[in-house]
């Protein structure tokens, strides 16, 4: 315990070593401290100056000859204390040039970062983070292709989590097919959902646009994947173009529970 203290205070071994033999010794040169902390008499001058160069060693030098002593146990805490108030000090200077340094930064667009996950367990470990969103999810989506997928169960729980769990509202523009408007008949909470015409196809089965992501699913045969590109220059392009779309398709006929919950 008292070793760990000292370590979190910035010490090191030999320093501490020293330290608790000063602290036993009383005031002693160079050479009493070397012996009792076992270390060569240079390597205890070297330290010893360290440690006053930290605040806790003195040195008086009488007739030649230079002493140390540790200061009291006590007088360590105002030493800490006073590097709490110079890093308080550090926070507050440092928050005032945040706008600046971000203006600067905003001159460069930071390259996104991408994650693949091959696999079923990919694909669950891609759609799971979606229900971390700190805001409604947009996500374009088959509800065909799921339902053919071995995915199928896993996106029923997904769903359920999603609604009354995590409690993530989502828009979602999906194909129009009877199986969807099936579907889509059924109660889903926080969901408001559009149909996109069947002849305007994309990609991947399933792409959800969130935060400062974008998770994208391929739900293929032999293709079974999926992606995460986190970039909030992309997020933000990707969640103005879904806007458009919505904006432009049929919204769902029949129940359409807690809309008014959507952001």
């Amino acid at each position: 315990m008292l070793q760990e203290s000292l370590v979190r205070l910035g010490l090191k071994d030999k320093e501490i070593s020293i330290f608790l033999s000063l602290l036993e010794l009383g005031p002693q040169p160079t050479s009493i401290i070397a012996k009792r902390a076992g270390v060569n008499r240079a390597t205890a001058y070297m330290v010893l100056d360290s440690l006053v160069s930290k605040g806790l060693v003195s040195r008086v030098e009488k007739a030649d000859v230079q002493t140390f002593s540790a200061i009291a146990p006590e007088d360590i805490l105002e030493i800490i204390r006073s590097k709490k108030r110079e890093l308080d000090a550090q926070e507050t200077q440092f928050r005032d040039v945040i706008p600046q340094l971000r203006g600067m930064m905003s001159q460069y667009i930071i390259p996104p970062k991408v994650r693949y996950y091959e696999g079923i367990d990919g694909v669950k470990t891609v759609m799971d983070e979606t229900l971390t969103s700190h805001e409604c999810i947009r996500t374009y989506s088959s509800v065909d292709a799921w339902d053919k997928s071995p995915l199928k169960d896993y996106m029923q729980n997904y769903c359920h989590k999603r609604s009354y769990d995590t409690r993530v509202p989502l828009k979602s523009l999906t194909y129009d097919t009877a199986l969807a408007r099936e579907h889509f008949e059924l109660p889903h909470q926080l969901l408001d959902v559009r149909f996109i015409p069947e002849e305007m196809t994309f990609e991947w089965s399933d792409i959800d646009i969130f935060d400062n992501k974008v998770v994208m699913v391929s739900l293929v045969p032999g293709n079974i994947c999926g992606i995460v590109i986190e970039s909030q220059e992309l997020a933000m392009i990707q969640k103005s173009m879904f806007d458009m779309a919505w904006k432009g398709c049929e919204q769902r006929k029949g129940r359409n529970v807690n809309q008014h919950a959507l952001v």
